[in-house]
């Protein structure tokens, strides 16, 4: 079941777009994806002149994580030297940011 609300939303988007089904799009967006499709689906059997296409899935990105740890460093000592060189760079970058400002 589909408010009032919605449909003035509805109304309110086809104004803009132009597109009947652009707008029902827009507007029914908010829903999980079964009730999304099943709402295109009832609308595409009232409106003959209407074949709404299925949208593709979203591709998924990777992210790759890069770490200056050596792997085949592996003593608390190293990884303690290692953390301590970060925190100094990263100290002296922000005290040349705040003596450039």
């Amino acid at each position: 079941m589909i408010s009032t609300r919605r449909l003035e939303h509805i109304v309110h988007a086809f104004s803009i777009f132009r597109d009947r089904v652009e707008a029902i799009k827009y507007c029914v967006a908010r829903f999980p994806a079964d009730v999304r499709d099943a709402f295109l689906s009832l609308y595409e059997k009232i409106d003959a002149t209407v074949v709404v296409k299925p949208e593709p899935a979203p591709a998924t990105a990777t992210v790759k994580v890069e770490t200056n740890i050596n792997p085949s460093s592996s003593t608390v000592e190293d990884l303690k030297a290692t953390i301590q060189s970060l925190l100094e760079q990263a100290n002296k970058q922000t005290a040349s940011y705040a003596v450039n400002a």
